[in-house]
């Protein structure tokens, strides 16, 4: 349960000499009847590929691994989401990942089958049948 009026929220934040958006995409889960959940979207292209951030330097080079460097995409979707806290909630957890998943899916399509990477708050732990979903897509229904 949360406390007081607190808000949940997701931010990205990228260097604009590096990358820009080409798309983006807010997700109120509670539009959708799975909570007052948040996630966002964004379909970054590669602007330079020098950078001295190690992080921009991961992008890139998994940019690099997927076949982009040379090639007329450099675009990438990225993911982030806070999904509801409650461990006895797992079918909302599972509906809010499986949401964003398929947004993020129709992103890459609409971007031309660019890599996506799902990052955030996913309070899950690596036994849960949500982490199991996110690494194999497999469903335990015991969630």
């Amino acid at each position: 349960r949360r406390t007081g009026d607190t808000s949940d929220g997701c931010a990205m934040f990228w260097k604009a000499d590096k990358f820009q958006v080409l798309d983006e995409e807010s997700i109120q889960y509670k539009d959708i009847g799975l909570r007052d959940n948040v996630a966002q979207l964004l379909v970054f292209e590669g602007i330079s590929y020098k950078v001295s951030i190690p992080v921009g330097v991961y992008l890139l080079e998994c940019m690099n691994a997927y076949g982009m460097r040379g090639s007329d995409s450099r675009r990438l979707v990225v993911g982030n989401i806070h999904v509801l806290y409650n461990p006895n909630r797992g079918e909302v957890k599972l509906g809010q990942i499986r949401f964003l998943s398929s947004k993020a899916q129709t992103l890459s399509e609409k971007w031309g089958n660019a890599p996506v990477i799902l990052a955030g708050d996913f309070n899950s732990t690596p036994e849960s049948g949500i982490y199991k979903f996110l690494s194999s897509s497999e469903v335990n229904e015991l969630l």
